[in-house]
């Protein structure tokens, strides 16, 4: 899949779980192993390569390079929920 499909489909069907994961990694992030989430992410969006704490994210391979979905506060109680190709 390409880049520019790929951001529309991850934002299109997984935003909700990204936010999801995020939310209880803030919770949880004292005691729970941070590649238990790359993992239940990898299961929706098998192309996932890697994980980042910082911004809360992935990397996903696409046929023409990769994109990051993350996560990450944007003002008082509000995140950005984002996917954007990594140059």
């Amino acid at each position: 899949m390409l880049r520019q499909e790929m951001i529309k489909h991850i934002h299109n069907n997984y935003s909700k779980l990204l936010f999801n994961l995020y939310k209880r990694w803030q919770d949880e992030k004292e005691y729970e192993d941070f590649n238990e989430y790359v993992e239940h992410f990898k299961k929706s969006v098998p192309e996932t390569i890697k994980g980042l704490k910082r911004p809360f994210g992935f990397i996903v391979k696409c046929s023409d390079g990769n994109v990051r979905a993350y996560v990450k506060p944007s003002g008082r109680n509000k995140v950005k929920i984002g996917c954007e190709p990594v140059l």
